[in-house]
């Protein structure tokens, strides 16, 4: 059994590994910055992949350290905002003339980082990615899980540009 000047001892060690190897609870500046990220305006065919984009660029951008979303667009120092123009499936591998065996998913999409107090745009562009996925021989239930899965990756490739691009301009 360790005594407790022992365990404060190794405490003490542990801390100072992390510190000395660069972790921080806060960023280097010591600011955390808040930022709203709403959910993106969707005019695809696929409904819900605006909220699946906003959940995954909140996730990116708390893993940075840098920021920390809220949730009340008056709290926040930073807006996003954005929209997916389209996304669009289209076969490309065929089993057969009727069977399809892989589907190409292009997605276009806008979005703007808007600094809440002064109005003015400190990022924006256009965002453009497609993703192959196979398309299983099984049942529909298969097929779609498989869709699902392809859509996930894609609105994670998108989010990586995105919060590079944030990370880049504003920090």
């Amino acid at each position: 059994m360790l005594s407790s000047f022992r365990k404060s001892l190794l405490i003490l060690l542990c801390s100072f590994l992390l510190l000395g190897c660069g972790y921080r609870l806060f960023s280097a500046s010591g600011k955390v910055r808040k930022i709203y990220i709403g959910v993106w305006k969707d005019y695809s065919s696929e409904p819900g992949f605006g909220a699946l984009i906003a959940s995954e660029l909140r996730k990116s951008l708390v893993e940075s350290g840098k920021f920390v979303p809220v949730f009340n667009k008056k709290e926040a120092g930073y807006l996003v905002v954005g929209k997916v123009n389209y996304i669009y499936l289209t076969p490309v591998g065929y089993l057969s003339f009727s069977k399809v065996s892989e589907v190409k998913i292009e997605f276009c999409g806008d979005y703007q980082v808007i600094d809440r107090t002064t109005g003015k745009v400190l990022v924006s562009g256009e965002v453009k990615r497609s993703e192959v996925y196979e398309v299983p021989v099984g049942s529909p239930e298969e097929r779609g899980l498989a869709k699902e899965e392809a859509l996930k990756k894609l609105a994670e490739d998108v989010v990586e540009l995105i919060s590079q691009q944030i990370l880049f301009n504003i920090y």
